[in-house]
């Protein structure tokens, strides 16, 4: 990923700022328009689980963010993955500038399972699992108007519908996101 990072910064022409925090920690501070573009916040406890910690990122997020995109700490994106998500609201919606008034908050995107996916038995029934879930439950509840849950691994948000709900402290913030969405 070091070589990727550097390549990326250096198309775009920007600054590349490698900083060493330990050795299983290594952030790349990217800087474009004289501000940096990946921040580090560390919490000193677990309690709130991912939530809490989203909520925390939340707050330290520029307020001019119109999206939010999360990606799992195991979630290897493709290049245009949040040109995907934006080209999805803008489809959906039939322009970016009406996503507002929409009822679309949520683009969902699909977890690629292959890492460590032939390690062991157990890796390899994961995979499978996950799969299973994705490609055809998901399929299945789309046909029959079922609840679309937000599986927290990869997807993108509007800022403003987390202004006004927040992620919850649940040990399944994803869930409980998609309740507090299907709510409102």
């Amino acid at each position: 990923t070091t070589e990727i990072a550097k390549k990326i910064l250096s198309e775009e022409g920007r600054t590349l700022k490698r900083t060493f925090y330990s050795d299983q920690l290594e952030i790349f501070v990217s800087h474009g328009a004289g501000k940096p573009t990946v921040k580090l916040i560390h919490r000193s406890t677990r309690s709130g689980f991912k939530g809490a910690a989203l909520q925390l990122a939340l707050e330290n997020t520029d307020p001019s963010a119109e999206y939010i995109t999360i990606f799992d700490a195991d979630f290897v994106p493709f290049a245009d993955t949040i040109e995907q998500f934006m080209k999805s609201f803008q489809e959906v919606c039939f322009g970016l500038d009406k996503v507002a008034d929409s009822k679309i908050a949520v683009v969902q995107g699909y977890q690629w399972h292959v890492l460590n996916k032939s390690e062991n038995w157990v890796t390899r029934g994961v995979r499978t699992e996950y799969s299973g879930s994705y490609v055809m439950e998901r399929s299945y509840l789309e046909l029959v108007g079922g609840l679309k849950q937000i599986a927290g691994s990869v997807y993108a948000i509007r800022r403003d519908v987390l202004d006004t709900i927040g992620w919850g402290t649940s040990i399944t913030e994803d869930f409980e996101l998609t309740l507090k969405l299907y709510e409102r």
